[in-house]
């Protein structure tokens, strides 16, 4: 009886940062679609211009920042369920030179480019309180803000030095091959 109480009294403790590391990974059509437009609108804006994307879980513990070159977004159903995600089409263009402990995001930081290989290039699914899209003033902000979805992050902007936009311009762009998504992927709407 001891031992069921103790794991008991562990699972209830531990139900708080579960639900806090994935909140706006599967929700309602409307506000997955409402974003994936206004994404895919501001790609369109760009006429061939790269568009960048960070992804940064700032609830989670020894992460590294990505920057990613996005080609497309898409809403996608998520099986036996009534809740949708975004996926993301790109590829990883930069990293934070280190890993980042849970509270610790101080800027600035240091970027390296990701060299290109046959798994920098991806199809995704995001968590939108943990991307951020590029706003007016240069900074990325938190996705699941911007849309004014209720989340929970410690680190609402992000700035990346224009000099880092650079080192990934820079190095050599070599074509990344087409894998097939396993089949378990969820089907695409």
């Amino acid at each position: 009886m001891k031992r069921y109480f103790k794991t008991l009294m562990l699972a209830l403790a531990l139900m708080p940062l579960v639900g806090r590391t994935d909140q706006l990974a599967w929700i309602p059509r409307a506000d997955v679609e409402k974003v994936v437009k206004s994404i895919q609108e501001q790609i369109r804006q760009r006429q061939g211009e790269p568009y960048y994307m960070v992804s940064y879980c700032s609830l989670c513990d020894q992460i590294p920042v990505e920057v990613w070159e996005v080609k497309d977004v898409v809403t996608v159903a998520i099986p036996d369920t009534d809740y949708f995600q975004m996926h993301v089409f790109g590829r990883r263009v930069l990293r934070s030179a280190e890993t980042i402990r849970e509270g610790k995001y101080q800027e600035p930081v240091l970027y390296e480019a990701v060299a290109p290989d046959n798994d920098n290039g991806f199809l995704r699914g995001v968590d939108l309180a943990y991307v951020y899209m590029p706003s007016e003033d240069g900074a990325f902000r938190c996705v699941g803000k911007v849309f004014q979805l209720e989340c929970d992050v410690s680190v609402e902007r992000i700035n990346i030095p224009q000099d880092a936009f650079s080192k990934a311009e820079d190095k050599p762009k070599t074509p990344t091959k087409r894998r097939k998504p396993p089949a378990h992927r969820a089907d695409l709407i």
